[in-house]
């Protein structure tokens, strides 16, 4: 009896053992946070939650830690907190870190405290924490004392912190970088040890990653938050991440990361808080609004979201909301600089520059020592061409934050401005490299002039001057000017009354015509200024492109066949949402073909409305009215009556040259048209090479009918030019050849050719439009303005003729005494003779025995002693 019941004993412990034994199993510990790495984060919750209720083990303590992390993870704050709280000591942090996210800052300051006081297996990071919820309030001293703590534990038990330890020593020495930057570097070195120690470490990666965003450094965060998401694609801050790198590069890709991140976590602050902002890039003032109040669903008090209604609030004139808003955002901390350079930030991406340097301000009173704010007065100010005050607190920020790269690149090119010489006039300060002031400096004058009087004729408004116009001679500079690092796409900017551009040097010859930017860049001044900088960017866009087209046959002026394309697969926005296109493209092109599309819109609005309809809308918007409300006041039609219009209008326009392309709605949208026009193209180019030209002829003349704008790589004009030429008729050659150019704004071989062939057909004139629109592409060969001279003197225009000598001059030839003699020559001819005889006088000191300089001076003096 005895032996029997000790055998079912036996049988029943042996049971309860095998049952019990998967829920200790440390190989299901470790498959579980495999998988939370891997971002299978239901998975994980699910095993981490049995592991977790199991008696009080290692295994138990550690699952219960990762549960409360895997339920964050997935936005499932209430079962987090409430397994958290179940837990107890096995999950302080975790518990804490929850509570924290949802706003409650006194609650996860207690449970840090526990931690720290139980002597937690996490308690030094729990300590770290109470630091930075002292620096949530404001208390930056107290901050400090606590994150300095760290220092001396990282110098006294080097080599036997954890990963976890490491990680948390990283966080405070990047906090107290904030006061001693060189301490970033220990930052730096404390997430690479953290890392190291464990490379699953995945918070050690995105948070280096997140660093990285700070200061600016785009390759380096791209390539940490990259090999997150390599391991894990799902991994909500790593997504998050690089959507900010993206937004920054003004690349296409971060509204849909943002939108994956919230997929796994709807309720992540942060991410809600990047939508908001790309809300408001795109002017959707009301959608921004109520993307930030979603954040504060999740955490009531965070300051952000609350900058972020403010600066929305503010953008719509809603002074009332805007005070609300701005209050609660300096709830938590009254000293913080996040509401005024949110504001400013706001304000410098919807183009209100002289708003943004205000708020900026107002950051800097609050607190001088910030970084932060002390950049965004810096690059503020230098909008607006203030450069001593920009230079100044440009230099502060920089000694609190030395490896900012934005801050530093802008020093750096604030450095090279003695290079620079500056032209002015009454209306125009030009600053251009010194090395190019004198060949660029007169062309530009000239310009600016012109298309200052046309355009203030036109919409009856002149904006502030004088307009500073600065010439960058690379594309890294320029766009460290506009933007703050290298990889800006745009050609030009316009902050209203100062502009910057590339120089034609910045640029491959038949990628740009700097003559289009400089009238187009001009334009922007006179929107901006006449709405006050409250219109929309793609109209601001529109008008800049179609004045382009007013200005100079071919400026802006060919259809991309890539629109066509896009715009009959339904890949183009409509009129009321036109800004996504410019600020959150669908796909990499789709900005460069908005700029066509928007241009579209003004010319429709001007062919249907009239002339002065333009104008009419220009003055509603500074009145302060929303797109809508202008379009309602101005054109007494509803934004979605105007986007049916905007629609029936390019179907009609452009159907034959839709039709041609074989481009339709159910297309794949990256396939490549092979419609009739591209046929007839392939078709062409065989019977070419084949010799076949007649033939060739009769095939490119039915392309050019199906779609006569088109005038890019494969222009029907420039085939049929090459043909006739082939036979030997010139004549007829030359006349495609130019309606090619007159369409294609940056072809430089081709406008050369013509000039040529113009010349061959004695047609002076004819050849020297061929050469000016050359010379608009590319200034930099001497022969191209001295043949452009030469036809410009027999045709009796002296004074342009003069110009191009001066070019010729600029470019420093190596016969620079024939150069000053034919300049000389130049300005006796438009009656200059004082300016004639000093550069004769030139030329002979390059070569005193000179006999054409030493006649064209004898000549002068003989003319000067006969006048009266």
């Amino acid at each position: 009896m005895i032996r029997a019941q000790w055998s079912g004993l036996l049988f029943v412990a042996l049971v309860a053992c095998a049952a019990a034994a998967p829920q200790d199993d440390p190989s299901r510990l470790a498959q579980a946070r495999a998988q939370l790495r891997r971002g299978a984060y239901d998975s994980a919750a699910t095993t981490l939650g049995e592991l977790a209720s199991s008696p009080d083990s290692a295994v138990a303590r550690s699952a219960r830690h990762y549960h409360v992390r895997a339920l964050a993870e997935r936005g499932r704050y209430d079962d987090a907190e409430g397994a958290g709280r179940r837990y107890g000591a096995s999950a302080l942090v975790p518990l804490g870190d929850v509570l924290r996210t949802r706003g409650r800052l006194a609650a996860a300051e207690s449970v840090y405290a526990r931690a720290v006081s139980a002597r937690a297996a996490d308690s030094l990071t729990a300590h770290g924490r109470l630091g930075e919820l002292r620096l949530d309030r404001g208390d930056r001293a107290g901050a400090t004392r606590i994150f300095d703590r760290f220092i001396d534990i990282y110098n006294t038990r080097q080599g036997r912190l954890t990963s976890a330890e490491l990680l948390a020593v990283a966080r405070a020495t990047r906090h107290l970088g904030t006061t001693d930057p060189q301490l970033f570097k220990d930052a730096l070195r404390a997430y690479d040890a953290a890392i190291a120690a464990d490379s699953g470490n995945v918070d050690a990666r995105v948070e280096l990653g997140e660093m990285f965003l700070e200061k600016y450094n785009g390759p380096d965060a791209r390539q940490m938050l990259t090999g997150v998401l390599r391991e894990n694609p799902s991994h909500p801050r790593a997504l998050l991440g690089m959507a900010r790198a993206l937004a920054f590069d003004g690349a296409p890709g971060a509204d849909s990361l943002v939108r994956r991140a919230l997929s796994v976590n709807e309720r992540l602050v942060d991410a809600r808080v990047m939508l908001a902002r790309l809300r408001l890039d795109s002017e959707d003032y009301e959608e921004a609004e109520r993307e930030a109040t979603r954040a504060l669903d999740t955490d009531p008090g965070s300051p952000v979201p609350h900058a972020l209604i403010a600066a929305s609030r503010y953008m719509r004139d809603d002074r009332k909301g805007f005070e609300e808003a701005s209050r609660r955002a300096l709830e938590r901390d009254p000293r913080s600089v996040v509401l005024h350079t949110t504001l400013a930030e706001v304000a410098t991406r919807n183009r209100r520059y002289q708003d943004a340097i205000t708020f900026s301000r107002q950051a800097v009173a609050l607190d001088t020592s910030s970084a932060l704010a002390q950049g965004a007065l810096g690059m503020n100010a230098l909008r607006l061409g203030q450069f001593d005050v920009a230079r100044a607190h440009l230099d502060r920020a920089f000694a609190r934050d030395p490896y900012h790269v934005w801050i530093k690149n802008t020093l750096d090119l604030l450095d090279t401005f003695g290079e620079y010489r500056e032209t002015r006039t009454n209306r125009f300060h030009l600053i251009v490299h010194g090395r190019e002031a004198a060949l660029l400096s007169p062309y530009l004058l000239d310009l600016l002039d012109e298309a200052y009087g046309k355009l203030a004729a036109r919409y009856g408004y002149e904006p502030p001057t004088p307009i500073r116009l600065e010439v960058y001679r690379s594309h890294g500079d320029f766009s460290v000017r506009t933007v703050g690092l290298p990889g800006l796409g745009a050609l030009g900017v316009s902050f209203g009354s100062v502009l910057a551009m590339h120089s034609p040097s910045a640029r491959q010859i038949g990628e740009y015509n700097w003559g289009s930017t400089v009238w187009h860049e001009l334009a922007h001044a006179f929107t901006l200024g006449m709405t006050d900088h409250r219109i929309p960017r793609w109209l601001s866009e529109g008008i800049s492109v179609l004045e382009e087209r007013r200005a100079r046959p071919g400026w802006g002026a060919d259809t991309p066949l890539g629109f066509l394309v896009a715009y009959a697969r339904g890949r183009m926005p409509p009129v009321s949402r036109m800004n996504d296109a410019f600020t959150r493209p669908a796909f990499p092109e789709q900005t460069a073909l908005a700029y066509y599309q928007a241009s579209l819109v003004v010319e429709m609005i001007e062919e249907h409305f009239g002339a002065r309809a333009m104008t009419d809308i220009l003055k509603a918007y500074r009145a302060g009215d929303g797109t809508e409300r202008v379009i309602q006041r101005t054109l007494k039609v509803t934004a979605q009556q105007l986007d049916k219009q905007l629609d029936a209008y390019v179907r009609e326009r452009f159907a034959r040259q839709i039709a041609a392309l074989g481009a339709g709605a159910d297309d794949a949208s990256d396939a490549p048209p092979r419609g009739q026009f591209i046929s007839l193209i392939a078709e062409g180019r065989g019977l070419i090479q084949r010799g076949q030209h007649a033939e060739a002829i009769a095939v490119f003349e039915r392309a050019k009918a199906l779609f006569p704008e088109y005038a890019e790589d494969e222009s029907p004009y420039r085939h049929l030019a090459a043909a006739y030429q082939a036979t030997g008729d010139l004549k007829r050659a030359a006349a495609e050849l130019q309606a090619h150019t007159l369409l294609n704004e940056s072809d430089y071989a081709s406008n050369l050719a013509l000039a040529e062939m113009m010349e061959q057909l004695g047609d002076r004139a004819g050849a020297a439009a061929a050469l000016e629109r050359a010379i608009w592409i590319s200034p930099y060969d001497p022969t191209v303005h001295t043949r452009l001279a030469e036809h410009l003197a027999a045709t009796g225009n002296h004074k342009k003729a003069v110009r191009e000598r001066r070019a010729v001059v600029a470019l420093d030839p190596v016969d620079r005494a024939e150069a000053r003699y034919q300049l000389a020559r130049a300005l006796a001819d438009a009656g200059d003779r004082v300016a004639a005889r000093r550069e004769v006088l030139m030329a002979l000191e390059e070569a005193p025995s000179f006999e054409r300089a030493q006649s064209l001076l004898l000549e002068l003096r003989r003319a000067g002693s006969t006048t009266p």
